[in-house]
């Protein structure tokens, strides 16, 4: 009987060992998955949108603790008063840099000094293209010391009305290490990637080269 009671007690304490392995093994399994899910992942709580550290701009990844949001809205404004010709009208966004800042028919379409939309749209074009290729430069291990870029929309009358026929890019780049053909690789995926490229219903050319 005594030998049956210990059998008994050495079978227990065999089934607690393997037992409390098997719950360390799961403990330490879900700890690592825990901390590589933390690390792939940034930000929590309500109404984040949770982003991957490994993310993509317009094809070309990159690494960064960041939230990336899946849809961004960006908003401005604009007034006008009077009649087309003897009117006059200011544009304002949030981001401060345009706020109620004047515009007119004299502006627009007879290049008196002051702003325009479609100026503006040239502005956005090159703002966004300069950083699609900077991030395609990234992508071939490449850091441009510079890029300069600057776009030549087209307004056009056409039967139509006035239409924005192209958008020409000219771009020069200071890119130590790489080559003419690499650069302009980059250029041409940046173009394609381009947001506002894409949103422009205009042909769109472009001369790209390096500094």
């Amino acid at each position: 009987m005594q030998v049956e009671v210990s059998a008994v007690r050495v079978l227990f304490e065999l089934l607690g060992l393997l037992l409390g392995k098997a719950f360390s093994y799961r403990r330490s399994a879900f700890s690592k998955i825990n901390s590589k899910m933390r690390g792939r992942f940034v930000g929590s709580g309500p109404g984040v949108l949770t982003g991957l550290r490994d993310s993509v701009y317009n094809g070309a990844s990159f690494s960064r603790h960041h939230k990336e949001e899946n849809c961004m809205e960006r908003k401005a404004s604009a007034v006008w008063k009077g009649g087309l010709k003897d009117g006059k009208g200011s544009i304002s966004a949030p981001g401060g840099v345009l706020k109620d800042t004047p515009y007119s028919f004299t502006t627009r379409f007879e290049n008196a000094p002051g702003t325009n939309p479609e100026e503006l749209i040239a502005a956005a074009h090159a703002g966004c293209f300069s950083m699609a290729l900077s991030a395609q430069l990234g992508e071939a291990k490449l850091k441009a010391d510079s890029i300069s870029t600057t776009v030549t929309l087209s307004l056009d009358k056409l039967d139509s009305g006035w239409t924005i026929t192209s958008s020409h890019i000219d771009v020069v780049g200071k890119v130590p290490g790489a080559d003419a053909a690499t650069f302009q690789k980059c250029a041409e995926n940046a173009e394609k990637g381009c947001p506002v490229s894409k949103v422009l219903n205009a042909k769109i050319t472009m001369n790209a080269k390096l500094g």
